[in-house]
C-alpha cells in the first residue's frame, strides 16, 4: 500500500487558506509528452514552489514505471524543486477543470500543491504494520495545534486494510484518511496495482 501523511488538456487551480493546488489532465499515447504537458500547465498556474505532487495515470501506458521519474524531472525543471510524490495507475482519470473521468484511453492527471509549514511523509508498506515508530505517531497525535491527513493508494490484493485503518484511527483518531484502489497496467509485469512513491514504484502493498 502506498500512502502519504500530511489532494485535450484541462486544468484548474484551488486555493484553501495558505495552501494552493493546481491540477491538469492530459491525453496522448506518449506518457512522457502527456506528463510534461500536465506538469507545465500546473507549474504555470501554481506560480510557487510545489512540495507535493499527486500523479495518476491510466493503465493503457506500457511504461508506467517511468512515470514518477519523468514527472519529477519536469517539475524540477519548471519549479526548481523536487516535491514529495505519490500516486499510481488507476482505472479512470479525474483531473483538471471538469469532474468527468476518462476511461479506456491513455491519460494522466497531475496535481501540484504548495503546502507551507507542512511535513509530508510518503511511505509504502506490505502489511498492516505502521512504518513509523509509535512514539513518532504519538508525538503527532499529542500536538493539538496541528492537523493531519492520510492519502492511501492500495493494491487490489492487499488484505490488511481493515487492520491498518484500525491502527491509524487508534493512534490518530481525528485524522481523515482518503484514497482508492489501484489497477494493474498493460505492462508485461502488470499483475499488481502499481503505486508511485517519490521517484520509485511499488508493485504490491
Amino acid at each position: 500500500m502506498r500512502s502519504i501523511f500530511a489532494n485535450g488538456l484541462s486544468k484548474s487551480l484551488l486555493r484553501t487558506r495558505s495552501y494552493r493546488f493546481a491540477a491538469a489532465k492530459s491525453f496522448g499515447p506518449s506518457l512522457s509528452d502527456a506528463l510534461k504537458e500536465g506538469v507545465q500547465q500546473c507549474a504555470k498556474m501554481l506560480t510557487s514552489e510545489a512540495n507535493f505532487c499527486q500523479l495518476l495515470i491510466s493503465p493503457q501506458y506500457s511504461n508506467p514505471h517511468e512515470a514518477p521519474q519523468i514527472a519529477l524531472e519536469q517539475i524540477e525543471e519548471c519549479t526548481g524543486r523536487v516535491p514529495a510524490l505519490i500516486g499510481g495507475v488507476i482505472p479512470g482519470i479525474v483531473g483538471g477543470h471538469e469532474v468527468s473521468a476518462s476511461f479506456n484511453m491513455p491519460a494522466v492527471s497531475v496535481m501540484l500543491g504548495c503546502l507551507p509549514d507542512t511535513t509530508i511523509t510518503p511511505f509504502a508498506i506490505k502489511s498492516a504494520a505502521l512504518p513509523i515508530k509509535a512514539d513518532q505517531w504519538l508525538s503527532i497525535k499529542g500536538d493539538a495545534t496541528k492537523s493531519s491527513g492520510v492519502i492511501m493508494f492500495v493494491d487490489p490484493w492487499f488484505d490488511g486494510m481493515d487492520r491498518l485503518l484500525f491502527r491509524l484511527s487508534s493512534l490518530l483518531p481525528a485524522t481523515p484518511a482518503v484514497g482508492g484502489k489501484l489497477q494493474p497496467s498493460v505492462a508485461p509485469d502488470g499483475t499488481h496495482g502499481l503505486a508511485f512513491l517519490n521517484d520509485g514504484v511499488v508493485a504490491d502493498g
